[in-house]
């Protein structure tokens, strides 16, 4: 950081209070970009996100913002990483969302059958920002004036394309990027409060990991069907009750995938119907087990350490 750069604000007492019997600080200092949602160009900005406020989006269906508040006077240099100060524009205004209405119902799982229409088809790659909370305050696109594309590979579920961008500046930069179709994710909760697992062999690993159950955007079928059926077919259990809670970016420096992230209760017990090389146990565990093993390391998959903590933080 330069001499006399504004720094970020320190809070008075480092004290960590208990909140929903986890230790956190007074507050959690995050980056929050203001510019294209792939790539951390011009208008990045750190800000403060009180993790009061964090908590309370959690209790909410419908969180109301702006939660995350730019330091005045401070920017991020695109190149370096490094604070400059001061400003020269005003920073963007940011809220925090994601807990989406939409997709709920009862149906069981039927691949042949018609489900509701998604508002855009599985992988597709929606780079406007109108179907989204608080669109109206994110800040345009830099990068949109792209020189050359290239595919560098199409495997069975991910391409690697290279796109050649002209910056503002007249400078070129090169983009890779991994095109995902996306996935779906569910937190299966017993009448008892038990948390359904699976533990899978995952190849890239080499080994079993115990995760929430999962699957990928690749059928057609809209994702409140998919993770109807995966829920079935991988841990079996019928849902009476399956609703999306909201949906997160994986890795967003170097790939698109999109992940939706259910709730579902009133389950039932059904036979699997796993596909060749799936190799997976069911599992159950109490909120406070599962915390436990994210803690020790025993979880170490992050869509179900999302899906946990949003819900240790929802129930408590």
């Amino acid at each position: 950081m330069n001499e006399g750069t504004p720094s970020a604000p320190r809070p008075e007492s480092l004290e960590a209070p208990d909140v929903c019997g986890l230790v956190v600080p007074e507050y959690v200092k995050v980056p929050v970009v203001g510019a294209h949602p792939e790539v951390g160009g011009p208008g990045a900005v750190p800000a403060i996100l009180d993790f009061e406020d964090l908590v309370r989006s959690f209790s909410q269906d419908e969180p109301e913002g702006p939660l995350v508040r730019p330091i005045p006077g401070v920017t991020l240099d695109s190149d370096s990483g490094h604070h400059q100060a001061p400003l020269r524009r005003a920073a963007p205004a940011v809220t925090l969302h994601g807990f989406l209405s939409g997709e709920s119902g009862t149906t069981p799982c039927d691949p042949g059958a018609a489900g509701t229409e998604s508002p855009e088809a599985p992988g597709s790659v929606n780079r406007t920002p109108s179907n989204r909370r608080g669109a109206e305050m994110e800040p345009r696109n830099p990068e949109t004036d792209i020189r050359r594309h290239e595919e560098i590979y199409r495997g069975v579920i991910v391409r690697l394309v290279k796109d050649v961008v002209r910056l503002e500046s007249g400078r070129d930069v090169i983009r890779e990027v991994v095109r995902h179709p996306g996935g779906v994710v569910v937190l299966p909760v017993l009448d008892d409060g038990r948390l359904v697992f699976v533990r899978q062999f995952r190849y890239p690993l080499s080994k079993y990991i115990l995760e929430l159950p999962a699957g990928k955007l690749d059928t057609g079928q809209p994702p409140l069907e998919t993770i109807r059926c995966e829920l079935e077919e991988e841990a079996g259990f019928r849902a009476a009750e399956i609703h999306r809670v909201f949906s997160f970016h994986t890795t967003p420096g170097i790939c698109d995938e999109e992940i939706h992230f259910f709730l579902a209760r009133g389950l039932t017990a059904v036979p699997t119907r796993r596909q060749e090389g799936e190799h997976m146990t069911v599992e159950t565990y109490t909120v406070d087990q599962a915390m436990a093993m994210i803690e020790s390391g025993e979880i170490a998959d992050a869509k179900t350490i999302i899906g946990v903590l949003w819900y240790r933080l929802k129930e408590c």
